[in-house]
């Protein structure tokens, strides 16, 4: 029985099973996927966002899985009217207003390295703030997207193909996309140097086939930038991150 239900799979099956997969669905399977979602799940209380931008992560504290007993502080340089779902605190200014008496359960520093040129002084700063045996995400574009395909040139023999997307749904490919990046991202060894005092958890690309081709076709249908941006990037490793541990102090 089991045997033939599986001889009669087709392609078109599948195709029509994925299509009829809700944008949460997919969505949330990405997530719960992304490094920086397992970073989130084994930090704890009030957690530093370094480059919180508008505050889009703090919707992961309450979805795909609701985390408990955390909140987040963001940093980035504007002030931020309202405190964004998530968020129990802000510092604007950027990071050099962190106060180096704060102590936090973990600390995110998302796609914000590749745009200072003093990111060094904010590791230093971050992993001071850090609490002994809590955990630091930092994740930032590779070396290789310096020499990529830029978003434009991308989009416009998509174009080609298919001119019902006439709207650029593609923000960055190349480093150089960004202008607010920096002369050139920092290797992954440069930045592992800067904390070695921390016990390394992880470190790799963010390359996740298979979910993230399907989160670009969901981002397509429905026009969403931020889809298929997320989705582009996980499928060729855009970005590579670090997670590490704060080690405890030897009271001996």
């Amino acid at each position: 029985m089991a045997l033939t239900m599986f001889n009669e799979i087709t392609v078109d099956l599948l195709v029509a099973y994925l299509d009829s997969c809700s944008k949460e669905d997919i969505e949330a399977m990405f997530h719960r996927k992304h490094p920086r979602y397992r970073a989130l799940e084994t930090m704890s209380g009030r957690m530093l966002d370094i480059g919180a931008g508008n505050g889009g992560l703090g919707q992961l504290l309450e979805w795909p899985t609701k985390l408990e007993g955390k909140s987040l502080v963001g940093c980035d340089l504007p002030e931020s009217a309202t405190l964004p779902p998530g968020y129990s605190g802000w510092i604007s200014g950027g990071w050099k207003n962190i106060a180096q008496k704060e102590n936090f359960g973990g600390v995110l520093a998302i796609h914000v390295i590749e745009h200072l040129n003093d990111w060094r002084e904010m590791l230093e700063l971050a992993v001071e703030v850090l609490e002994e045996g809590q955990s630091i995400y930092i994740e930032w574009p590779v070396v290789e997207s310096t020499v990529w395909p830029s978003a434009t040139s991308i989009w416009e023999s998509f174009k080609n193909l298919n001119t019902t997307h006439s709207r650029k749904l593609l923000s960055t490919f190349n480093f150089y996309d960004d202008g607010t990046h920096s002369e050139h991202p920092p290797r992954m060894d440069d930045v592992l140097s800067s904390l070695s005092k921390l016990k390394i958890v992880e470190k790799d690309r963010v390359y996740l086939p298979g979910v993230a081709r399907e989160l670009t076709s969901k981002g397509l249908k429905e026009f969403s930038v931020s889809n298929v941006t997320m989705g582009v990037w996980a499928e060729f490793g855009f970005a590579q991150y670090i997670l590490a541990q704060k080690r405890f102090t030897d009271l001996n």
